[in-house]
């Protein structure tokens, strides 16, 4: 389906920046990355070989605890969403320009969404959506072409376990 979800600046400041990296003529390394948001914490490494030129990269990205509401905007439409998000990414591909990262990112990414509240307030009655955890996983993925998906949820209002395994791409 054709759907959307309007992203925010975050509500908490970005604190305790750390970065330990090594930069020579042609490598960039970074050895540990971390910051905090709110009472979330990313976690990074990786390095961007030959960075003037072929621009290779390898990450690994770390997310944990995050709000949900603190990402997502509320104002936007009728429905309000609370919860916690964790994210594991390793992400590679080359070039770092615009189309580059649209084009040749490539990896694997884990979503973990917990304690989560969907209320729609512009239905009658009210929509209250309680999902006790949420899985998301994306095994081998590019962006520059459909690659499958796997989503588990417990929804528990429901008293339902939801399984959807698919393909999508990114336009």
């Amino acid at each position: 389906t054709n759907g959307a979800v309007q992203l925010k600046k975050p509500a908490s400041p970005i604190k305790n920046i750390q970065i330990r990296a090594n930069i020579s003529e042609k490598n960039i390394v970074v050895n540990q990355a971390s910051l905090g948001i709110g009472k979330g914490t990313i976690h990074a490494s990786g390095a961007i070989h030959d960075y003037l030129g072929a621009q290779e990269y390898r990450f690994d990205i770390d997310a944990q605890n995050f709000q949900i509401q603190d990402f997502i905007a509320q104002d936007t439409s009728g429905v309000k969403t609370t919860g916690l998000a964790s994210v594991n990414m390793k992400l590679n591909g080359r070039g770092l320009t615009t189309q580059a990262l649209k084009c040749d990112v490539s990896g694997e990414a884990a979503l973990s969404i917990a304690q989560t509240k969907l209320i729609d307030q512009t239905s009658q009655p009210f929509m209250n959506l309680e999902i006790s955890q949420l899985g998301f996983l994306l095994r081998d993925f590019s962006l520059a072409k459909p690659f499958s998906f796997a989503l588990e949820a417990a929804v528990a209002s429901a008293k339902k376990n939801v399984k959807v395994n698919g393909i999508a791409q990114l336009n």
